[in-house]
């Protein structure tokens, strides 16, 4: 400081070394030594500095009390004491650097001003959130942070360490959302392009009318279905196939092939609870429509309550009635299955029957007669008609039309 400070106005008392200040910013305006002229005509030394509204006189004020008065404070080293104040700042700023940056190390920083950035973009650079931590931050934000723990990245990867199309295949790649079939939710998986097709790499893939080879398609299918392929692949010539068809007219069937060494396997069809049912004596037998007369509702069989009886979804819209003892009429159906088992009906712990049954089927509707049975001359005949017996049923398989 070389020019003298008069900003603001004082308080002094008789005896006493306090001057106080009233808009005075004497921390960086005055200095210790310097010489402050007071109200009373006199020169006294700046012995201390407490804040910028306080200092201490070398000896107490000779005047008389007095405020809002005006001063003076005169530098008494001007040019050299700025210069040694200067050269004082620049030697504590590079122990700072010495002990910091030009040692390797620097401040935390912060999002906003990391500790190391940029002259020409002070928001991008790195920063030190905690203790073995490094920030990597971007126009402010952060956008990666490693740890000795994880590596947490917040923006979306691109170029060379991802993926760089749906069934990129490179070793060491991440894959994105959607690749080989995963994950997405509004764009379909890549064509399999052939039923045949042995380099496909593991994933989820369509068929469908746009699929170039259809050869070897599975069995009951045209070149018109639809829907999905999963490779499962345990090595380069091992490998399976999953298949099902989308479309809600199919039936929920799923096959699958397996190919190994140059050699595919036959198609097979995968059992569940669409293509089987467990009978009323606790055997799996296909399944198509069926109806469980005299029965009642199973969830867990996937059959809902339809009148006197159950149903399947495949049966959905067939409905049982009990005309009278023994006799139960199934409408909305085709009528009895075409080709394999029909009836069953529920036995005892011996296998004896429990009931003996006839069909009979005009003007759409399927009757089915229950009687007691009756062992005749090596046959079982009908005696008695009598009502399914509780908590049993008759499984009934019915007709399923056909569909593209």
């Amino acid at each position: 400081m070389s020019n003298w400070y008069r900003t603001g106005t004082i308080a002094v008392t008789n005896g006493n070394t306090t001057v106080t200040g009233t808009g005075t910013a004497w921390i960086a305006n005055a200095a210790v030594s310097d010489a402050i002229h007071l109200p009373d005509g006199r020169v006294y030394e700046i012995v201390g500095i407490s804040s910028n509204t306080t200092l201490t006189l070398d000896k107490g004020y000779l005047g008389s009390n007095a405020s809002g008065q005006t001063y003076a404070i005169q530098p008494t080293r001007g040019v050299v004491r700025e210069t040694y104040d200067l050269l004082n700042q620049v030697r504590a700023n590079l122990s700072g650097y010495m002990a910091g940056a030009l040692a390797g190390k620097f401040p935390a920083g912060t999002n906003a001003l990391p500790g190391v950035s940029f002259a020409g973009d002070v928001d991008t650079g790195l920063n030190n959130p905690a203790s073995n931590q490094l920030g990597f931050v971007a126009g402010g934000t952060r956008r990666a942070l490693l740890s000795n723990a994880a590596f947490q990245v917040d923006v979306p990867l691109t170029g060379a360490a991802v993926t760089q199309s749906s069934t990129d295949a490179t070793a060491g790649r991440v894959t994105k959302v959607g690749d080989f079939g995963w994950g997405s939710l509004d764009s379909a998986p890549v064509n399999i392009g052939s039923w045949i097709r042995t380099d496909a790499p593991s994933g989820v893939y369509v068929f469908g009318p746009g699929t170039a080879d259809q050869t070897d398609m599975p069995p009951g299918f045209v070149s018109g279905n639809y829907g999905s392929v999963v490779v499962e692949r345990f090595s380069p010539t091992f490998f399976t196939l999953r298949v099902m068809r989308a479309a809600m007219a199919n039936s929920d069937e799923t096959w699958m092939r397996r190919y190994g060494n140059g050699v595919w396997s036959s198609w097979h069809q995968v059992r569940n609870t669409a293509n089987t049912t467990v009978d009323v004596n606790g055997f799996v037998k296909s399944a198509s429509p069926i109806a469980r007369v005299g029965g009642g509702a199973d969830a867990g069989q996937g059959f809902a309550a339809a009148g006197d009886g159950a149903v399947n979804s495949d049966a959905s819209g067939v409905a049982i009635t009990r005309s009278e003892t023994g006799v139960y009429q199934i409408t909305g159906s085709l009528g009895l299955a075409q080709s394999g088992w029909q009836i069953e009906v529920p036995r005892d712990h011996n296998g004896n029957r429990l009931c003996h049954v006839t069909t009979g089927w005009a003007d759409g509707v399927l009757t089915i007669t229950v009687a007691e049975p009756v062992w005749d001359n090596g046959l079982w005949i009908a005696g008695n008609p009598i009502d399914v017996p509780g908590g049993r049923w008759v499984d009934v398989r019915l007709h399923e039309a056909e569909v593209a």
